[in-house]
Formats: structure tokens, sequence, C-alpha cells
């Protein structure tokens, strides 16, 4: 069966990247992964998008830190305070915390990001409930 890459949504994207790493960048360590979001990111930019849009802000909250590090070292720490050293010196174990840590805090907030979605698509209906389709009440 093919898979469709450019129909599925970005949870699924993802989810499919967190799965086969190394189809989608080389080797499996964490710096790989950040190099891959990275070019994501840069991609998206380019077409006037975002990728993960309010992703950084929702890591400070997670994180409790709302000081300048970026989304990579909040994302090691919450894998935990072990890995709080230069990336280049992590083992095979810690390389392989990091990364699926890091597929799964996106999963969660892609899940979220879906959910607000969601809610703001039930609550546009609800309104075109009330108010009629002319907007009339």
């Amino acid at each position: 069966m093919m898979i469709d890459w450019v129909a599925m949504s970005e949870r699924e994207y993802f989810a499919n990247v967190a799965k086969r790493p190394s189809m989608f960048f080389p080797g499996t360590g964490y710096r790989a992964a950040i190099c891959f979001l990275e070019g994501y990111g840069q991609s998206a930019a380019r077409r006037g998008g975002s990728w993960l849009p309010g992703w950084q802000q929702w890591l400070h909250q997670r994180v409790g830190e709302t000081g300048n590090l970026g989304w990579i070292a909040h994302v090691l720490m919450l894998v935990g305070p072990d890995l709080g050293r230069r990336i280049d010196s992590f083992t095979a174990e810690e390389n392989e915390r990091a990364v699926a840590r890091l597929f799964q805090l996106i999963d969660e907030y892609l899940a979220l990001r879906e959910s607000e979605a969601d809610d703001g698509a039930r609550d546009e209906a609800d309104r075109a409930e009330v108010t009629g389709r002319d907007g009339a009440v």
C-alpha cells in the first residue's frame, strides 16, 4: 500500500517519521532529528507557513521556563535533567530517549491543536445553528 505523504495531517506525518526516523534523516540521533525538523520548518517558512505554530510557547509552559532557551533545549529538559550537556556526547540510549520524547511531545502538541480546532469548528457550527444561516437570531 502506498502512503500518501501529501494528504496526511501533520500529526500523521510526524507519527510516520517517529516510526521510521532513518527513512527521513541519517542515523537515529537527536542532532539528526532536530536538523530534520529545522529543515522542515525552513521549508514551511519559505512557503509562507510555519511548522508547529505556538510550539515554542507550549514547551515554555511545559517546562515552566520563560527564558531564552529554544525548543531544542526545552525538549531535553523534558527528557530528563541528566541530558543537560552537549548533544554530541549523548550515548546511543540517550539519543534514543531524546528522539522518542521529541516525537512524543510533537504528537501531544498536535493532538492539542487538533482538539482546539475541533472545538472551534463546533463553536462555529453552534453559532450558525443558533443564528440561522442568514445570521438573524
